[in-house]
């Protein structure tokens, strides 16, 4: 599963960045809240007419910064925007989310990997800059070292988030 949402990721980057007939390219950031942690970052999107395509890198607040210990989160977002108006967008979205860290600096196995998948809505303000605002739901899977029983372990659950952003369009 990891190897399959990691390919997807990159395939989407790279048809983001370096698409030539992109409409409308921007960047920004982000501040997202998750049912375990704030997470803090940048994105990169592509719009065209209505479809727009999202890469994003962010970190968590509380784990990073409060217990120092690193942890990152990468992911694509696909939204159609069904309301597409100067000012205003609209639609739904999908969005992906790939989280990676480590509990505890002395075990070799202390990895903690997260997988998500979103359906959610997005909505903008804003021509050049654009105040966005999205939320979902989804299935989670968590996967982490057993000590007990000496194998990985995996966790299924559901999730949401509620995540604010800035961006500017060039």
């Amino acid at each position: 599963m990891k190897g399959c949402l990691l390919s997807l990721l990159i395939c989407c980057s790279c048809c983001v960045f370096y698409a030539q007939d992109s409409l409308i390219r921007s960047a920004g950031l982000n501040f997202m809240y998750h049912p375990y942690d704030f997470f803090s970052g940048v994105y990169a999107a592509r719009q065209k007419y209505q479809l727009e395509q999202r890469v994003f890198f962010n970190v968590s607040v509380n784990r990073t910064f409060f217990q120092r210990r690193f942890y990152p989160q990468t992911g694509y977002q696909l939204g159609y925007a069904v309301i597409n108006r100067k000012w205003l967008y609209a639609g739904p979205l999908i969005k992906t989310a790939f989280s990676v860290g480590r509990i505890n600096k002395l075990s070799d196995h202390s990895m903690v990997y997260n997988e998500e998948v979103f359906a959610g809505v997005f909505a903008g303000l804003g021509k050049r800059n654009r105040l966005v605002v999205s939320g979902g739901v989804g299935p989670a899977w968590e996967q982490n070292w057993s000590t007990l029983d000496n194998r990985y372990q995996s966790w299924f659950s559901w999730n949401y988030f509620l995540e604010i952003g800035y961006l500017y369009a060039f």
